[in-house]
């Protein structure tokens, strides 16, 4: 690979890093133009415990209207990202964001940490979500942190609670 495309690739995975960012911001202060920029008009935005299920840009910001209706103040971290260019496409790109988020759900505290498994395209010159899938390790009540820790059914975001959907290998033992 000569200087010039390994350049290019620190910088694309600069701008997939700062879109990740971007998004947690967008959340937090439910910037709608932001959100809708960041993701192409066919993305699809999934979970792992099948609730979230939007095709297409539209349908994006209707399943992320209905979220903001139930939350007041949010606020979204990112800690790590594993991005990878792939060889044979420079204008996409897959990854992986470790974060968590602290929020206020129907005026209860929530700590949710979650996992973000991305496709990522270049469309019209910028980076952009093409696919994004949450997965969550633990979505509880802050009061109910040690109690959740403590079960494999880690995920209180539903009336019923959910297993959590990492780490794979423990649920897979489960």
């Amino acid at each position: 690979m000569d200087i010039e495309a390994r350049v290019r690739r620190l910088e694309d995975t600069n701008e997939i890093r700062n879109l990740t960012t971007r998004y947690g911001l967008a959340m937090d202060e439910r910037n709608v133009e932001e959100t809708r920029a960041m993701f192409t008009p066919d993305a699809v935005l999934t979970s792992k415990d099948g609730v979230f299920a939007a095709e297409g840009i539209e349908s994006i910001m209707t399943t992320f209207a209905g979220r903001w209706d139930v939350l007041g103040p949010t606020s979204h971290w990112v800690h790590g990202q594993i991005i990878e260019i792939n060889p044979s496409d420079p204008d996409r790109a897959t990854g992986t964001v470790t974060s968590h988020a602290e929020l206020d759900r129907n005026r209860e505290a929530v700590l949710v940490s979650l996992i973000y498994e991305d496709t990522y395209v270049r469309h019209e010159g910028i980076w952009k979500f093409a696919a994004r899938e949450m997965g969550y390790f633990y979505y509880t009540p802050a009061e109910k942190y040690t109690e959740t820790m403590l079960s494999p059914n880690r995920n209180l975001a539903y009336d019923e609670p959910l297993p959590a959907d990492y780490p794979v290998a423990l649920k897979q033992q489960q």
